[in-house]
């Protein structure tokens, strides 16, 4: 399976397959199913009919995983959207924060695992035909924040990764 992954630019930054080759441009690496991710700072899903908006892209795009940030929901959790999946995770309060992973109908049932960390961070492993993508969501701390605060999301970001 290759993988295309897109920015939150929409532009196509390179293609990696699942055993590490990597192209760039729109060069085709194997005539094998192919995977189409892309990450969207969503400024929040609280709005009626943002999520929508998100699925509505993945259709047009041909997406099959779409990262969020920004979501601004509490709590963690999943959800079910016709033929969609999301997986979020928040801070305690609303209105702050969080990630998020919106699966398309190819992928949404090839979930192996999802780590909810905290409103920054989550992880979601997705089972491939002969390894496992592992998909990190982040949402990182601005210059705003003191150095503190940038070091304790980057060692949470190791230690998932590890």
């Amino acid at each position: 399976m290759a993988l295309f992954v897109n920015d939150s630019g929409g532009k196509t930054s390179f293609h990696l397959d699942l055993w590490g080759r990597i192209s760039r441009g729109h060069q085709k690496l194997h005539r094998k199913e192919r995977m189409h991710i892309e990450t969207w700072n969503v400024r929040t899903l609280l709005q009626a009919g943002k999520l929508e908006n998100a699925k509505q892209k993945m259709k047009r795009n041909r997406l099959d995983v779409m990262g969020m940030c920004e979501m601004r929901w509490e709590g963690n959790g999943e959800l079910v959207s016709g033929d969609y999946k999301l997986f979020y995770s928040g801070e305690e309060k609303q209105g702050q924060h969080g990630v998020g992973v919106l699966l398309g109908p190819r992928v949404k049932d090839k979930v192996r695992r999802v780590d909810y960390i905290d409103g920054r961070l989550m992880m979601v492993r997705l089972e491939g035909s002969e390894k496992d993508l592992v998909i990190v969501q982040t949402y990182m701390p601005t210059s705003q924040y003191d150095e503190e605060q940038v070091d304790q999301c980057f060692g949470r970001m190791e230690e998932i990764i590890e």
